[in-house]
């Protein structure tokens, strides 16, 4: 269903192998070659957007709520998490979901560099 929503709204959609989860979410996107294995595959789906326009974004993340399509995982690219092997993201959106559940707060301001 990811495939036909991706490709009905004209974006395009490359499935991560694990041999490929040490990459930077960067160097993915900008088609570097793979690396060895260094982790066990994720046991969930995790979708990430990459230059994505908030319209098709909302659009998509509508349809999926829509069609019932369970992923569990989404982020955006940002300019911190670029850098962030993909086993580094997953592992960040596991610890914000629990804080989540949990009721207290995702990130620490620190972190963010929020105030």
């Amino acid at each position: 269903m990811l495939r036909l929503l991706s490709v009905r709204l004209g974006l395009k959609l490359t499935p991560v192998p694990p041999e490929r989860q040490g990459l930077t979410v960067e160097a993915l996107v900008n088609g570097a070659a793979a690396e060895a294995a260094t982790g066990a595959p994720f046991a969930e789906e995790l979708l990430v957007l990459c230059g994505v326009g908030a319209g098709a974004m909302n659009l998509l993340l509508t349809e999926l709520r829509r069609r019932h399509v369970p992923i569990a995982l989404k982020a955006v690219m940002t300019p911190t998490n670029a850098a962030w092997t993909m086993q580094q993201l997953h592992a960040e959106l596991c610890r914000e979901r629990e804080a989540i559940a949990k009721g207290e707060s995702a990130h620490n301001q620190s972190e963010t560099g929020a105030e």
